[in-house]
């Protein structure tokens, strides 16, 4: 079977190529594919969609194991499997439905709430601009962040804010360095964990995020240029029910959502055993040592055994809707 990896390579030279993998998950998941038997074709996706394009049609894949996250605007990550779609190929991960819904925090948020599932109270702020009489009633600490930025983005310790004017001051900062939607909500404080869904496995984990500095918030830091103080493990000391728990919730919202392929869900867990749902990732990070990998091995599994899954899954599971023709 020819598999086309299509990615977008972290070189650092760019904020918002913090969302783009790295060569070390980009050389694991080549790695995983080739000695699975799958001839595998890399497609680095560059801004110039029409030399992709040409690319993707010149290969011939059978399917492609699409990471790619975009270069711009909110429904960046939705334009591939779109793409894919309208030009007849098989491909796996989420499909253009979910990353446009699982890249809005507050939509997605808001469906989980109707489902009565728990998530943090929070409102959206569009335009820089913010009464703080809208947040009178709030009880601080309040947390800032963007509302369909990954990685973390935006995110630091001064995003945890404890009063009006600390509030203002930094939406104002936030909304200066990147002009997008800014989402706020109460700060829980508690264990970051996060669980997987995989379409044809279930559910797996949990792991949990533990920044070896103190921090009490996984940022744009600890992400990047501090990830090396960043351990990334099985819970230690946590009740059996907790890991029933989130596998329950984690499975509720895969059906809620409709989720194609996997997705990753990240959970903030508070102190008296309340599970809030801080986010559901579409496209997920294949790192070696990442939240998606660290549970599937949890579960028993290598990262070899899930790529082979969710390749062929994909490709037995998938209608290869045949091309319209699109020419470039």
């Amino acid at each position: 079977m020819k598999v086309a990896l299509v990615y977008n390579l972290n070189r650092d030279e760019h904020v918002f190529e913090a969302e783009f993998d790295s060569q070390i998950t980009i050389d694991a998941l080549a790695k995983s594919l080739s000695t699975l038997h799958y001839e595998v074709i890399l497609i680095e996706s560059g801004e110039n969609f029409e030399n992709f394009i040409r690319q993707l049609k010149t290969t011939k894949a059978d399917i492609i194991f699409n990471i790619a996250e975009g270069f711009a605007g909110p429904a960046r990550e939705a334009v591939y499997p779109a793409l894919y779609n309208q030009l007849g190929f098989k491909f796996t991960g989420p499909d253009a439905t979910n990353l446009l819904v699982c890249h809005n925090k507050i939509l997605t948020k808001k469906l989980l709430c109707f489902a009565n599932i728990l998530v943090p109270e929070g409102k959206i702020i569009v335009n820089g601009s913010m009464p703080i009489e809208s947040f009178s009633t709030w009880t601080y600490p309040l947390i800032v962040k963007l509302n369909s930025e990954g990685s973390s983005l935006g995110l630091n310790e001064k995003s945890i804010v404890n009063n009006a004017i600390s509030l203002k001051q930094q939406v104002k900062k936030v909304w200066r360095e990147h002009h997008s939607s800014i989402l706020i909500e109460e700060y829980i404080e508690g264990r970051d964990m996060s669980m997987v869904y995989i379409e044809g496995f279930g559910v797996m984990g949990p792991c949990e995020v533990i920044c070896t500095d103190g921090s009490v918030i996984y940022d744009y830091d600890h992400k990047t240029s501090k990830d090396s103080l960043v351990n990334i493990r099985n819970p230690l000391n946590i009740p059996k029910t907790w890991s029933l728990k989130l596998k329950r919730i984690t499975h509720k919202i895969a059906k809620v959502l409709d989720i194609q392929g996997y997705a990753k869900v990240d959970f903030r867990v508070a102190k008296n055993g309340n599970m809030y749902v801080l986010e559901v990732n579409g496209q997920v990070s294949f790192h070696p040592l990442g939240e998606f990998i660290v549970c599937v091995e949890n579960e028993g599994y290598t990262m070899k055994d899930v790529i082979h899954h969710i390749v062929e899954y994909a490709y037995k599971n998938t209608c290869k809707k045949s091309s319209v023709g699109i020419n470039i």
